[in-house]
Formats: C-alpha cells, sequence, structure tokens
C-alpha cells in the first residue's frame, strides 16, 4: 500500500508487469493506493500529480515491495461487502427494469431480438448494467442505427459516469464512445478525455488529447473549452508532441 499526501495522484505505472493496481482512494489528507505483487522483487511505482493553473507536473517514485503494508483487513472486508451489495442492486435494478418492459429474462439478454427504439430506450434506463450496455451498443453499431432526436443524451451521460466510478471504466467508454460518434456533445468528448487521462485502467494520453482537442476546436462557445485547450498543451507539453 502507497500514501501520498495531498490530491490528484495517479499511478502511471512501473515500466513492467511486477506490480498491479488494485484500489485507489482520496481521502482527507491524501491518496492510497492498493496494489498486488506479481513478483518476489521490490518495483518502483511511478505516481504524478498535475497543476493545471501553474501548468507544473510533480513525479513520485516508491519502492514497492511484497513486504509493504497492504489494506487493513477490516477495509478490504467493508469494500468486498459493499461491492457484493452494489452488485445485488444491480441485479435487482435489472429484474426491475424487465418487469417494467414485460421481458423474460432470456428476451432481455437477448438484444438481438429487440428493435432499435427499444435498444435506444434501453440505453436511456438508468439501471443498465456496465455489460448490458456493452451488449447493446454491440448491436446498434452491427445494425448501422441512427440515434433518434429525442434520445436522451444527459442519460447515458449520468450512466457512463455512475459506470466509471464503479470501476466500468471501459463499459462507460465503449458507451459515450458509440453515443459521442453520432452525438456531438462536448460534454461527452469532455468526459472521454478525462477518463483516458485519469483513469489507470483505461490511460491513453493520445485520445485524451484528441478528446480535449476535439471539445477546444469543435466546440467554441461550451464552458469547457479553455480547460480542455489547457488540458490538450499539457498534455502535449509535459508527455509527447505530435506533428
Amino acid at each position: 500500500m502507497v500514501e501520498l499526501e495531498g490530491r490528484g495522484w495517479v499511478f502511471t505505472g512501473d515500466g513492467s508487469d511486477d506490480i498491479e493496481l488494485q484500489d485507489r482512494s482520496t481521502g482527507t489528507d491524501g491518496v492510497r493506493f492498493v496494489f498486488r505483487m506479481r513478483s518476489d522483487e521490490a518495483a518502483e511505482a511511478r505516481f504524478q500529480r498535475e497543476d493545471l493553473t501553474e501548468g507544473e507536473r510533480e513525479v513520485k517514485v516508491v519502492l514497492v515491495s511484497p513486504d509493504s503494508p497492504e489494506m487493513p483487513e477490516e477495509e478490504a472486508e467493508a469494500a468486498s461487502a459493499s461491492e457484493d451489495e452494489s452488485q445485488d442492486e444491480r441485479t435487482t435494478g435489472d429484474d426491475e427494469h424487465r418487469e417494467a418492459f414485460g421481458l423474460t429474462s432470456e428476451a432481455a439478454d437477448d438484444v438481438t431480438q429487440l428493435t432499435d427504439a427499444e435498444l435506444f430506450d434501453k440505453l436511456e434506463q438508468s439501471h443498465l448494467s456496465p455489460e448490458r450496455a456493452v451488449a447493446v451498443v454491440d448491436e446498434l453499431s452491427a445494425r448501422k442505427a441512427d440515434i433518434p432526436a429525442e434520445f436522451a443524451v444527459d442519460s447515458v451521460q449520468e450512466i457512463a459516469n455512475g459506470h466509471a466510478e464503479g470501476g466500468a471504466a471501459e463499459e462507460a467508454i465503449r458507451l459515450l464512445e458509440f453515443v459521442a460518434k453520432h452525438e456531438p456533445d462536448a460534454e461527452l468528448h469532455m468526459t472521454l478525455a478525462r477518463l483516458y487521462e485519469e483513469v489507470e485502467t483505461v490511460r491513453n494520453l493520445r485520445l485524451s488529447l484528441k478528446h480535449y482537442e476535439t471539445v477546444h476546436d469543435d466546440f467554441p462557445r461550451s464552458p469547457h473549452r479553455d480547460d480542455a485547450g489547457a488540458r490538450a498543451r499539457l498534455i502535449r507539453r509535459n508527455f509527447f508532441d505530435l506533428r
């Protein structure tokens, strides 16, 4: 376990596959990272945080070994119980959704049997699980279906945010990328940029830069335009220079 003082710290890797990030939590005094060791040898974990207002980046390297303190047992049990409870709530929500639409479990799971309108309607349901969202998006993409004019982009944004906060960042990105491709929206691109920049499991600075620049260049009236431009410049300056 590694604890760093201050907020905004992210794990950027160890240059190998010797350690795996299992948990990141933010407290009042700083950020805590919990790792799983894949080797008996110690490894250097790299962390960074950025001050957007000053344009500065702070980097720390911490030696993590198999003897490093782990998450306290009672906290690990509480985290596990919380995840089980969340899963139960998601399952209950799916069941309620099936009942509301008069669908059996098999019919609800088989997205190929639903019409385009029904599939888009499912994307707006607050109880939609990350796995179901991906299945729906894949089916709509295969059909090359057009998003209806009355489609509620804000609802999808909220659902994707919930998925990302629950640890399903990859599924959240699949959902957001699908909608952003068909329905230009600065908020969607901004969320994608932040996920690609901040979430370790899906980190891709080139894609983050792409979405930040889309907000800055294509949405001149967006309240996020200045922030997106500043983040794009920071990524270019500190990580790579794209020609």
